[in-house]
This record gives C-alpha cells, sequence and structure tokens, in this order.
C-alpha cells in the first residue's frame, strides 16, 4: 500500500505497491475495517459454525442409530447363543462318534476273542476232537503210510483220557 500524501507527482513507490491510498488517513481506513461490518462478519461465522456443528451431531446421531439398530448390536447376546449351540451340537457328534468307535472296538475284540476261543486245543478237544502228535512233538496232519508211534490226547462224552498206541506195520 502506498500513501504518502497530498502530493501531485506520482512516486515510483506507487507504481509498485497493489493499492494507493491518496493520503495517511486514507489508508488507514483501507487497513482498518469497520467495526459493525466487523461485527456481522463474525455473527455470520458463529451461525455458520453453530448450523455446522449442528449437522455433524445429526450426521453421528443416525450413524449411531443405524449401528444401533444392526442385529448384532440389538441383540448382542444372540452371537453367543448361536456359537454355544454350534458348539453343543459338536460335542454331541463327538460323543456319539466317539461310543460307536468304542462299541465297534469291543465287538472286534469279542469277535476275535471268540474266534481266538474256538480254535484253541481245548476248545478242540472239548468238541470231542483229539489231538494226535507225532514222535517228534508236532501236530499230525494226515495220516502217514507207515504209522509211526503216537500220542494223543482227547476227550469223548466228557471223560478226560491219554492214550498212547503203538502200531506195528
Amino acid at each position: 500500500m502506498s500513501a504518502i500524501g497530498h502530493e501531485a507527482d506520482r512516486p515510483l513507490l506507487d507504481e509498485a505497491a497493489d493499492v494507493r491510498a491518496s493520503t495517511p488517513t486514507g489508508s488507514a481506513k483501507m487497513l482498518v475495517p469497520e467495526e459493525s461490518v466487523e461485527r456481522e462478519n463474525l455473527a455470520q461465522a458463529r451461525t455458520r459454525m453453530s448450523s455446522g456443528v449442528q449437522r455433524m451431531l445429526q450426521r453421528e446421531g443416525e450413524w449411531i442409530r443405524a449401528i444401533r439398530s444392526r442385529p448384532a448390536m440389538a441383540h448382542p447376546q444372540s452371537m453367543i447363543d448361536v456359537r454355544r449351540d454350534d458348539l453343543t451340537g459338536l460335542r454331541r457328534r463327538a460323543l456319539f462318534s466317539m461310543e460307536a468307535r468304542a462299541s465297534r472296538a469291543r465287538d472286534w475284540v469279542d469277535s476275535t476273542r471268540a474266534r481266538v476261543t474256538s480254535l484253541s486245543p481245548q476248545s478242540t478237544l472239548d468238541r470231542g476232537y483229539a489231538v494226535v502228535q507225532t514222535s517228534g512233538a508236532s501236530s499230525a496232519t494226515r495220516p502217514s503210510s507207515p504209522r509211526p508211534r503216537r500220542s494223543g490226547h482227547g476227550r469223548r462224552r466228557g471223560v478226560p483220557g491219554r492214550s498212547e498206541e503203538r502200531t506195528d506195520p
């Protein structure tokens, strides 16, 4: 700003300045705004800020209401209830599965025990058969031509017995 005074000449400063006042008093009036205008500007700024804050509070309140209306927020216990029901079902399935597996294992053990018992020498004797051993202490599986000396153990009609026979060809 340039304001040299009541001079009629044009100094170079006036050419370089953005604004030129004809007097120093005129430059002061340009620099210092009027009080009434400034008060009006402040009132308008307060009104704009107040309405902006109100709009922001209204927008945030709507956002909070929208969040609260979601099912998970309206009833937060329901999420826990669903997970608890899932876990209860999984636990029940695991228990049934383990019980079924244990039952199958018991059945396998029982059937294996029955097979082993039915194939035992004592079971063979109980059924009325005899166990014949050759002189080499091995069991005879088929008759041989020359009949060697044999010993046998057997039970017939519930009477225990032991026989040794010698047959010569």
